[in-house]
């Protein structure tokens, strides 16, 4: 568009189509069957340079050959979304945010988000807990659809960095300032570790988008998740 627009993650899939994920301060970002058509709003900030006087995520998806648009939407509410501008030490960590593929092709997204009014559809996390939540999200495999959306965060800040599912099971990591994060009864660690930020891995299921449960990953100083994957037997790494 005629504004900053910035690609965080891309993945290809089994027709060889590219999908991008990122962030667009546009207006005239262009649009492809789009499940939301506008920019939805956001305050100004600058992220490595490039200034977002508007902020949604975007989900881009090319056909093979690179040649033509078949779908591209907006994602996102009156805030800053696919930005995280709070829990930000690193040069990259503002543009943190993944997006990903289930045996399908079905579209999965991580990012953080400021805005209280995010889509929520098909929801079992319906409201914003903290000044920055994570978010996820899934779309159908053609990113025409949105089939569920969820906050993911505790009362104070959070961020949403990586996305990886496998046999109908989905994992996040991301960052937080929370104290107390939700579902994290029998997690390999239940309370934050230190008083400074901490990582997390938050497990859901990917048919619903419900939360199976969170664990903080941590040590007394600064620690953030940043990637996760899973290899073949459903082990998280």
């Amino acid at each position: 568009g005629t504004k900053s627009d910035h690609p965080h993650s891309m993945v290809v899939n089994s027709n060889g189509e590219l999908i991008v994920m990122g962030t667009t301060g546009s207006a005239n970002f262009p649009t492809q069957n789009p499940i939301q058509n506008s920019n939805a709003g956001g305050s100004t900030v600058n992220v490595n340079g490039y200034d977002f006087e508007d902020s949604d995520i975007f989900i881009t998806r090319f056909n093979a050959s690179g040649t033509a648009l078949q779908s591209s939407t907006y994602i996102g509410g009156s805030g800053n979304d696919g930005i995280n501008m709070l829990i930000s030490k690193n040069y990259g960590d503002a543009s943190r945010g993944e997006i990903s593929l289930d045996e399908n092709d079905n579209i999965y997204v991580t990012a953080s988000t400021t805005s209280s009014n995010f889509p929520v559809t098909n929801c079992t996390t319906c409201n914003k807990a903290g000044g920055q939540d994570a978010v996820i999200f899934k779309l159908n495999n053609q990113g025409t659809n949105l089939l569920w959306s969820n906050y993911y965060g505790s009362t104070d800040l959070d961020a949403g960095y990586s996305i990886k599912v496998a046999n109908g099971t989905g994992y996040i990591c991301g960052g937080t300032d929370g104290s107390i994060l939700p579902s994290t009864t029998g997690a390999f660690k239940p309370s934050k570790q230190g008083i400074a930020e901490d990582g997390y891995i938050a497990r859901f299921d990917a048919q619903s988008g419900a939360l199976i449960r969170s664990t903080f990953v941590g040590t007394s100083e600064y620690d953030q998740t940043f990637l996760l994957d899973i290899d073949k037997l459903g082990n998280v790494f």
